[in-house]
């Protein structure tokens, strides 16, 4: 088993494992829902975005397109904890 495949598989049972508790799972469907707005306020403006990723050091150049990955990230994995919770 590769390791990604490892990773998700321990995700995956972490989500589970959370879902079970009903206070848990209203944490999770609040963080799901917060990665789904953040993703969408980046995918609407990815130069603002890819601004704050060279403020924060991890690009040296402004590239809208990282905007628009890193948004598209949160994007799914917002939808991915909401359909685990």
């Amino acid at each position: 088993m590769g390791g990604l495949a490892l990773l998700l598989q321990l995700i995956e049972r972490g989500i589970h494992v959370v879902a079970r508790n009903a206070g848990a799972l209203i944490g999770v469907w609040g963080l799901g829902a917060t990665f789904c707005y953040s993703g969408m306020a980046k995918l609407r403006r990815p130069t603002l975005a890819a601004m704050a990723i060279v403020d924060f050091g991890v690009g040296r150049t402004v590239r809208p397109v990282l905007g628009l990955t890193l948004g598209a990230i949160e994007s799914v994995l917002g939808v991915g904890l909401e359909r685990a919770a």
